[in-house]
């Protein structure tokens, strides 16, 4: 994987500067195992919305077949003591500001070219190692890329998990022939359909999707305002407590056609609306990012979770959708409404230099040292995103 590393043209460029970004991006995303998250229409709404003091560098590699990879960095030291302890640290596709990382990438890695994935991380730390950066630790939000990274790892360079976090899923091709409700425990089947009778007593229930632009930000307004509702009756502050998330995501509205990757649902139970739900539509894959549900809906046994999703997937098995993905998070009702499960690593990428090593040295010894687990081997993800 060395020698083979050493022949691509790895190079490390001022991303606002490089006039064909779009093109690159969208060439390579057609031949790369990728999500929604690296996306060109999220890449471009992230770059449109992130303050300007902030200034991403390009990690751009190709070979003699053509575009090898492409990746976002943005350097940053944390504040205070931290900082002190871990120095200037590398992110990908995140800046290292709690209030703009509140986006939560997942499925994060390099954008790369399916089949060639490790070489792809080893010409990336070739070329932070060649570069001004190469004794920064590098940070990967949420990715299923764990294998690939530990086969591309240079000598003396390290991988960990900062953090790991399991991800739930549908598969819905497995689904079509028996339906979705009968893959279901016997206590959840029951939990789902007295949800689904108690709000029909209210009337039709109705799953909408917007249908255009003005249609959706009007329903993101509305899904904020539930959504912020609910997490401060429960003494937190959701994530539109980050006023960039919800202008990240107009921006990404906006800019992206009917039918492009946000998709914004509306279910309602007669006259009464039951919530929204905010959905990335990527290929065959759905997922669920986000919802505002009203739980003041008057019902004696409601659970407008179990209904709001029980709609959407029956819409996407409908649609040939292929999974209907909850996203990290170990919640209950994630756990009972899927049918598979997988792992995202939150995976730290560290040269064992002297100085990393003394700043480990430190922070254990100080107590700040995050525990970090060997990288997962992720088989189970969907297809399309391995």
């Amino acid at each position: 994987m060395k020698d083979s590393a050493e022949s691509v043209d790895a190079r490390l460029l001022c991303a606002r500067d490089h006039v064909h970004l779009e093109t690159d991006w969208r060439a390579l995303e057609a031949v790369a195992g990728t999500s929604p998250f690296t996306s060109w229409p999220w890449i471009s709404a992230w770059l449109a919305t992130l303050p300007a003091a902030i200034e991403p560098l390009l990690f751009r590699a190709a070979d003699e077949r053509g575009l090898l990879a492409l990746a976002l960095l943005v350097e940053a030291r944390p504040p205070g003591v931290a900082g002190l302890l871990s120095g200037s640290l590398l992110h990908m596709q995140e800046t290292g500001d709690t209030a703009l990382d509140e986006l939560t990438v997942e499925y994060g890695g390099l954008m790369v070219r399916r089949g060639d994935e490790a070489l792809g991380y080893a010409a990336l730390l070739r070329a932070l190692a060649g570069s001004r950066l190469r004794g920064r630790e590098l940070r990967i939000p949420a990715s299923a890329h764990g294998a690939f990274v530990q086969a591309g790892l240079r000598a003396n360079w390290q991988a960990r998990s900062r953090r790991r976090a399991p991800d739930f899923f549908i598969d819905l091709d497995q689904l079509r022939a028996k339906g979705y409700l009968e893959s279901l425990s016997s206590s959840t089947r029951y939990d789902v359909r007295r949800s689904v009778r108690a709000y029909e007593a209210h009337g039709e229930v109705r799953l909408d999707f917007a249908t255009d632009v003005d249609q959706a930000l009007q329903w993101f307004a509305e899904l904020e305002v539930l959504h912020q509702r609910h997490w401060q009756e429960k003494g937190q502050g959701g994530a539109f407590q980050s006023a960039y998330f919800g202008s990240f995501h107009r921006e990404l509205i906006r800019s992206s056609p009917p039918g492009g990757l946000p998709r914004l649902a509306r279910l309602r139970a007669g006259e009464a609306i039951v919530g929204y739900y905010y959905h990335l539509v990527y290929g065959k894959n759905v997922f669920c990012y986000n919802g505002g549900l009203d739980y003041a809906v008057p019902s004696k046994h409601h659970r407008p979770g179990y209904l709001m999703h029980l709609k959407a997937i029956e819409h996407a098995m409908a649609g040939g959708y292929a999974t209907y993905d909850f996203l990290a998070g170990d919640s209950l009702y994630k756990k009972t409404l899927s049918t598979h499960q997988t792992s995202l690593d939150w995976i730290a990428i560290t040269p064992l230099n002297v100085l990393n090593r003394l700043r480990q040295a430190l922070a254990d010894r100080l107590g700040g040292g995050r525990r970090r687990e060997a990288l997962a081997v992720t088989t189970s993800a969907p297809d399309a995103l391995r």
